[in-house]
């Protein structure tokens, strides 16, 4: 089937916003680049609405002008025919269709496909699982797994064409403006922007960065954190910066800013001016890659500790793409284990912060060597005409 296609993509937000980032980069870009008739599913609209300026929901499933709708999950009342109506149904990290579909899918084996889209991973198990049909033991229904991934063995990696190409041209002259435009500080140093889940140990690395002799401007967006970032307000003597601009305040040599919520293309030039993004979840994580600086990542933590495994594996994958400085890559790991950990960052801070200038150029070589394999949208709508 080489046509366009509909495509019903169902989200259950979980991680909040990375969950709803994730479902509307990929419906969005199914539908301009690829041209299908995209309907996004998600049962907590009003999480996509922060970051997604004007977003408005559809009273049904009919294509927009960029033949994208957004439908609140489950709809208000039944519309069992408008939910079979789709060629290709995806369910965004195991997340179980509703029911009326449900049943449908129960009777149909080849359409509409159903696709369980998986969480993104660097483990070795993703290569032998992608692709995968899954019979469902209670009425025979068939899924197919999905599972984006670093090789090309796997689902591939969330990216839009020409991505990196737009990040090229925004550095300079339009990143200076665009910074100024949204009122963050024009203070001289080091810049870093964080999101991270409340465990991250976010309070000592602020007391480093303000305890450190380089100067520094750290950009925490939102409410992010927002009982670690009170504290070291309240306690380190911060002073609060007069203007007109996005909340800030200096501490030593820490320069502190907190702007409201950006919306996803905007928190992506965030990204891009900065020099060191530590970034949580899925979401971000991949925005952190493709805006080729260093990162810190931190895996959304699972009592069982299996976001240590997942963690392990994006460090080994990442090891091999810098090629740089053991030393380095060193400094870069223990900072990214115990930000993940939750440990006193203010120790491993030093050895990284003296890293970071030899980190510039290998982040930015990886960035490009990972864009240099087809995308996770590419790679969906290959796999699904080839089963249609």
């Amino acid at each position: 089937m080489t046509a366009p296609f509909a495509l019903h993509l169902y989200c259950h937000v979980v991680d909040n916003f990375g969950d709803a980032g994730v479902s509307w980069r990929l419906a969005r870009q199914l539908a301009r680049e690829h041209g299908l008739a995209v309907s996004l599913w998600i049962d907590q609209p009003e999480v996509l609405g922060r970051l997604v300026p004007g977003l408005s929901l559809a009273a049904e499933p009919a294509s927009h002008a960029a033949g994208l709708s957004v439908l609140r999950w489950p709809p208000p009342t039944a519309q069992p025919a408008a939910l079979a109506e789709a060629d290709v149904v995806v369910c965004a990290f195991g997340c179980e269709p509703p029911p009326a579909l449900r049943a449908a899918l129960a009777g149909a084996p080849s359409r509409p496909l159903w696709i369980d889209l998986e969480y993104l991973s660097a483990e070795p198990w993703v290569e032998g699982c992608h692709a995968l049909p899954s019979i469902r033991p209670a009425d025979g229904a068939r899924a197919w797994f999905f599972c984006p991934g670093f090789s090309p063995a796997t689902g591939g990696l969330p990216r839009e064409r020409g991505l990196l190409a737009e990040r090229d041209t925004f550095r300079g002259d339009a990143a200076a403006a665009w910074w100024r435009a949204q009122g963050l500080p024009d203070a001289p140093g080091l810049r870093l922007s964080v999101f991270c889940y409340p465990q991250a140990p976010l309070a000592s690395l602020l007391g480093a960065l303000a305890g450190g002799a380089r100067p520094s401007v750290a950009i925490v967006p939102g409410d992010v954190a927002s009982a670690q970032v009170n504290a070291f307000v309240a306690t380190s003597g911060a002073r609060r910066l007069a203007g007109d601009g996005a909340p800030a305040w200096r501490a030593g040599a820490l320069t502190l800013a907190r702007p409201p919520w950006l919306a996803l293309d905007d928190y992506d030039r965030l990204l891009w001016s900065c020099d060191l993004n530590l970034v949580r979840g899925e979401d971000s994580w991949m925005r952190g890659l493709w805006a080729g600086r260093a990162l810190l990542w931190q895996p959304y933590r699972q009592e069982d500790g299996a976001h240590r495994a997942k963690r392990e594996a994006f460090l080994a994958w990442q090891r091999l793409g810098l090629a740089t400085a053991a030393g380095d890559l060193a400094a870069l790991e223990t900072m990214a284990r115990a930000w993940c950990d939750g440990e006193d960052a203010g120790a491993a801070w030093s050895g990284l912060a003296a890293a970071l200038p030899r980190l510039a150029a290998p982040f930015d070589r990886l960035s490009r060597q990972a864009a240099a394999q087809p995308d996770l949208a590419t790679k969906l709508v290959e796999f699904c005409r080839s089963r249609l």
